[in-house]
Parts: C-alpha cells; structure tokens; sequence
C-alpha cells in the first residue's frame, strides 16, 4: 500500500467523521458501541465518549485506540500508533494554538483510571471540541468555555496526537493475527479474515468486488461469523476478533487437525461485582461488572482472588463472585 502522506487531509477526515453523528446516537457504555448505526446511517445508534473517538480512528486509520479512555491514555503513555501527548495543560484551558484537528483532548473525572482520566473529546475546528457525554451527542461545544466549566477535579489532563505533520501516516505492516481487529473497523486485515471465514462457509453478504462479502469492513456479518467461531473455541463472544480468535479461525480455514485449545475464561457469577486494579478489596475500583460477563483468563490466582484481562488491562475479581472456565494451557482438554 501506498503511504498516505497528506496528513493534513487525515485530520480533515477525523474531525468530519466525528461531526458526521452530531446528535444521531443517544449515550451508552456498551460494546461494542454502534457509533454509525446498525445498520450503518440508522439513528440513533450508541455510543460514549471514547467509544466515539474509537470509531472515528478505526474508520479513517484502521487501527484500534482503545476502548476506555484509560486505555487511551495507556496506549498514548506507551506510543502505541505513533500516539503522543503533546500539551498538559496547567490551567483550565487548552492553548490552541498548538491543536491540531482530530487530537484527542482528554480530562480528569475517574479516580480509578489512569491518571484520573475520565473523558475525552476531540478537537474539530477553531475553538471547537466535539464528544459524546451523555444524553444523545456527540455534540460540538466551544472549547473555551467547555474546559472552563470543567475546572476543578474534571479539568482538561492531555491533548494526544496520532497524526503528525514530521512523520508519514503509513499503514499497518502487521500480518493478520498480529493485532485484533474490532467491529467497525475497515482494514485490509479484514478482507483477510472475511477470506478465511468465506473458507469455512460462512455467508458475508454481496459486499465487495467479487460481491461474496470481503469489502474489509467489520460488519455485521462478519461479526456475526465471528461469534460463532468464538463459540465453537469456546470463548467468550464478544464479536470481536482478539488474537487468539483470530488463530483460531485461521487453524479452521487451513485445515490443520490440531486447533488451539480454548483459553480459560472468568465468567462472572455475582451481580455488580467490582473488578479491582489488584487482588485485595482495599485496592481501587476499575470497574462495575454484571452476573454472565466473561473476560479472558490471566492465569493468575493468589488467595481468594482471581486475575483477569479486561479491555487488554490486568485486573483482579474475588472468587466468591466468579468461576474459571475452560481447561488450562497443560491439560487434557
């Protein structure tokens, strides 16, 4: 693939992405977040605040920013993408002088979330930020006064920029099963992954030049076939493809006799359990979970706490609450 290198072009796109769904989702935390519509264009659809920046990026660069906004500050802390924070403010406001369209302008809100992160929006044009609080949105506010009313505990914390005018935005040069691939997103580690589904007869619809469904864009469709495959690995399906889902499909659709064994699962089996940063209950609160969410086993256990990922992040629910399914890495099956 050719590098795209008319950044300027690429931030464009952002911020009209974003303000292609002013006021058509009504808020909501879960995943995966309908941010276009389902099917795409129907209103309302749903989305958050980091669900909607998350969408856009996948939409317009293909990669995934992460599902929270902690992990957004995460993978920005890490580089991940070629992310970095270029302003901390120490005042109320951002200085926008130094903005470019499509940053992501993140503030205070969660204690329990990476530097106390709780929401972000993004930059959209002169003195403009556009997010997805609550209500239906997102919706495009004056920056100034936006950040004014957000003083004290909620002020703006970083500005993070992925597309930067030193560097060419070049495409991905990961090979399919590298990293995962979420609804939403269009790649061509997609179509890569609808070939391989098409292999094992699932039926993705006319989309595409060859109109047998690998167009890669994760639709509903592929999602669709993708549960299924999580369910026959016994996984949690979820409906996004995470590494080892992806493995697994590709072992199917090659043929191979031996395929990967199931990862262990903690299915949560209290209502309104906390999932904590660490394994004791005086440690902080990541998250409110419910009674039949699953996460993928850490493989971690210390007394009477279990270790989980959640969202690609290291956490801990007590045992009284939640069981591991699934055979370990050295049993029988």
């Amino acid at each position: 693939m050719t590098p795209i290198n008319d950044n300027s072009r690429i931030r464009a796109e952002l911020a009209r992405l974003m303000k292609s769904r002013l006021w058509a989702n009504v808020y909501s935390q879960s995943r995966p977040c309908h941010f276009w519509g389902v099917p795409e264009g129907v209103n309302p659809g749903r989305a958050d605040c980091s669900g909607s920046c998350r969408a856009v990026y996948l939409r317009a660069l293909g990669f995934d920013i992460g599902g929270n906004t902690s992990a957004q500050v995460d993978d920005a802390k890490r580089g991940k993408h070629g992310a970095r924070i270029v302003q901390t403010p120490k005042g109320t406001r951002f200085d926008e002088s130094s903005l470019l369209l499509g940053d992501l302008l993140c503030f205070r809100g969660n204690p329990a979330h990476t530097d106390g992160v709780g929401h972000v929006e993004m930059y959209t044009g002169k003195n403009e930020c556009s997010g997805h609080g609550g209500g239906h949105g997102p919706t495009a506010k004056r920056l100034d006064a936006y950040c004014d009313g957000r003083a004290g505990n909620r002020r703006a914390l970083y500005a993070v920029r992925f597309v930067h005018d030193d560097e060419l935005q070049h495409p991905s040069s990961e090979s399919l099963g590298d990293t995962p691939l979420v609804y939403g997103m269009k790649h061509p580690h997609v179509g890569e992954l609808q070939r391989r589904l098409l292999r094992l007869n699932y039926n993705l619809g006319a989309f595409g030049p060859a109109k047998d469904g690998v167009d890669g864009d994760y639709g509903p469709l592929t999602r669709a076939a993708v549960i299924a495959e999580q369910r026959l690995a016994g996984t949690a399906p979820t409906g996004d493809a995470d590494i080892a889902t992806i493995r697994f499909i590709v072992a199917r659709a090659n043929g191979d006799a031996l395929l990967p064994k199931p990862a262990q699962r903690v299915l949560v089996t209290g209502d309104r359990v906390h999932l904590r940063v660490g394994a004791g209950s005086d440690s902080p609160i990541l998250r409110t979970v419910r009674a039949g969410d699953a996460f993928p086993a850490s493989g971690e256990m210390t007394g009477d706490w279990i270790g989980l990922i959640d969202d690609g992040k290291a956490a801990w629910i007590h045992s009284k609450y939640a069981t591991v399914e699934g055979a370990p890495d050295d049993g029988d099956g």
